[in-house]
């Protein structure tokens, strides 16, 4: 399965691990059926879930955005769409 490189994810959340979640879920949306290609786990697992792939920063405002709220992802921009090399 080949899964989009993302410039950057702003998360709302309490903390890092949370917002990985969050932004893992949001990854997870979407996917196609998930039938096995190969050698490959049935588990999906998001790239998000790895802090040596996706650093976790605290922004402290974003304008525009309430900083109270449910845990959502409030902005994603892909850097490379998935399928592209």
């Amino acid at each position: 399965m080949d899964f989009p490189i993302w410039a950057d994810v702003v998360v709302r959340a309490p903390s890092a691990a949370r917002a990985r979640l969050v932004a893992a879920g949001m990854e997870a949306v979407g996917l196609d059926d998930g039938t096995p290609v190969g050698n490959e786990t049935l588990e999906f697992r998001s790239g998000f879930e790895d802090e040596k792939l996706y650093r976790v920063r605290e922004l402290r405002h974003l304008s525009g955005t309430p900083q109270e709220g449910p845990e959502e992802v409030v902005s994603a921009r892909q850097a490379r769409p998935a399928g592209r090399v």
